[in-house]
């Protein structure tokens, strides 16, 4: 009898116990004093295949002012914040507040979301709610421009329902990714991807795994154009210059225990021809440096097979096609290994010689070599391939050994005689910049394994195109009118890179 007592008391304990606990589930959460303001999200609704909608309400009074509330949401388990998806309002809401999310929810993924008040610099958030999305209303197309690009331009797609988070919208070129910089709920800023063929093809937008395809076509152009042979016979370590539409290729060394011939040949870049001039009129040598001032092509110093270095110079006319000899140089020439740069600059040559250390004026109108006491930043680097752009002279730092260092690019002032860093971090392996050049405001670099690395000089970004080019190959490089014409040197193969 005792034990039957034990177990009813037992049973009436329990249910006392659990009557207990479901009254204090059951029971409302204190609010806040009246006089402090808090918000919470009342409920997420309406959840559909075309979005979800997001309930709140403000609560209490502060002597400080809300400037703005909303919501902020996320797919992540992390307490949703403003660097998440955000929707804002400007102003106080009165008391309840919504708003239907419509775009960017992937079906059957669970999202968290909170809603906010601002009151100055302080952000007040709600309690977290989580609803699982049934999906919400695709991304569409209107259009996009330009029309029309190679790789690396930018073009804006505009249309809506696309995703405020770049990282987001997938676009496509056809099958290829494009790279998105930018975007919002109507507009996408992408930069194209590389193509080695010139195709039409359809720009796809894929949102929460939803895909929206433009109308029209995109014309996708590859840069690169095959050109008639060079004629002469294949070399590298050669001499160029141009002289308004013509280049001209001129010594060199075969690769085969041998230099070049004298020979001069000139490209019309118009004609898309080949015509042999009147040949460099004395010995035969390599890594001469060439360039061109006011109509004339200069051509001098370089080393022979026995690595005798020469210091004269000469300049060619290409209207009379004859040669005259100036001024030899006047400095010391030492390791050729690494060989001299020069750019022009406001009709003077500036030389910067890496291995005697020195830097050196030309100036064709007085026929004057001039040593140049300038700060000497560059002592020790491996420098080649001058190049000027707005009036200033760039110099590009290799480590000739390896390849495998970032690029330094270095600019001179002729008005301070100042050499300074432009850019120390040109992130890119495998780097030799041997037949760089510059087309508008764009610095093009070869590199090792048959890319052409596009530098913009305003903006510092780079990007890198395929190449039918390794960087050991180029034997010839002229500009004209934002195209580049440039040659092989394990070949005769000549190429044309006309970026659009």
């Amino acid at each position: 009898m005792a034990c039957k007592n034990l177990i009813f008391i037992l049973f009436v304990l329990a249910i006392a116990t659990i009557s207990c606990k479901k009254k204090s589930e059951d029971k409302q959460p204190v609010k806040p004093p009246a006089d402090t303001l808090y918000v919470t999200m009342t409920s997420i609704g309406d959840i559909s295949t075309d979005g979800a909608t997001f309930f709140a309400q403000k609560f209490g009074s502060s002597p400080l002012t809300i400037n703005e509330y909303g919501f902020v949401w996320s797919d992540s388990t992390q307490l949703p914040s403003a660097k998440d998806f955000i929707r804002s309002f400007p102003g106080s809401p009165v008391s309840t507040f919504s708003f239907r999310v419509d775009n960017d929810l992937e079906a059957g993924k669970t999202f968290y979301a909170r809603a906010y008040l601002k009151t100055g610099d302080s952000l007040i958030y709600s309690q977290m709610k989580s609803f699982k999305s049934l999906g919400c209303k695709p991304a569409v197309i209107t259009g996009f421009y330009p029309d029309s690009a190679c790789g690396g331009r930018f073009i804006t797609i505009v249309g809506k329902n696309f995703s405020v988070k770049r990282n987001h919208d997938n676009v496509l070129f056809g099958t290829v990714p494009g790279i998105v910089v930018r975007a919002s709920a109507d507009t996408i800023r992408v930069m194209t991807p590389n193509t080695t063929l010139t195709r039409d093809v359809n720009i796809t937008v894929e949102v929460a795994k939803q895909s929206a395809v433009s109308n029209d076509l995109f014309r996708h152009i590859c840069p690169w154009s095959d050109l008639p042979a060079f004629p002469g016979e294949a070399r590298f370590m050669n001499t160029t210059f141009t002289v308004g539409s013509k280049g001209y290729v001129c010594l060199g060394y075969t690769g085969m225990n041998s230099l070049a011939s004298t020979q001069l040949w000139e490209y019309d870049m118009h004609a898309d021809s080949w015509q042999q001039k009147y040949p460099f009129p004395v010995e035969q040598r390599s890594q001469a440096i060439g360039f061109s001032i006011l109509g004339k092509g200069y051509v001098g110093l370089g080393e022979n097979m026995t690595y005798y270095r020469f210091t004269d110079l000469w300049q060619y006319d290409p209207v009379m096609d004859t040669w005259q000899q100036k001024s030899n140089f006047p400095g010391v020439l030492k390791d050729y290994a690494n060989p001299p740069s020069c750019v022009v600059i406001d009709n003077k040559m500036y030389m910067y010689l890496p291995s005697a250390q020195s830097f050196w004026q030309y100036d064709p109108s007085t026929d004057q070599w001039t040593a140049m006491p300038f700060n000497n930043t560059l002592k020790g680097k491996w420098v080649e391939e001058g190049l000027n752009w707005n009036n200033r002279g760039f110099f590009i730092e290799t480590d000739d050994v390896s390849y495998k260092s970032s690029f330094k690019l270095w600019e001179y002032l002729p008005s301070t005689n100042q050499v300074m860093m432009f850019d120390s971090a040109i992130t890119v392996n495998a780097a030799k910049s041997q037949g760089s050049f510059i087309i508008g405001d764009r610095f093009y670099i070869p590199l090792m394994g048959y890319k052409l690395m596009e530098y913009d000089l305003n903006t510092k970004f780079g990007f890198t195109h395929n190449s039918p080019v390794d960087t050991y190959d180029f034997n010839a490089v002229f500009v004209n009118q934002n195209r580049a014409f440039l040659g092989k040197s394990e070949n005769t193969d000549m190429y044309q890179f006309y970026p659009r």
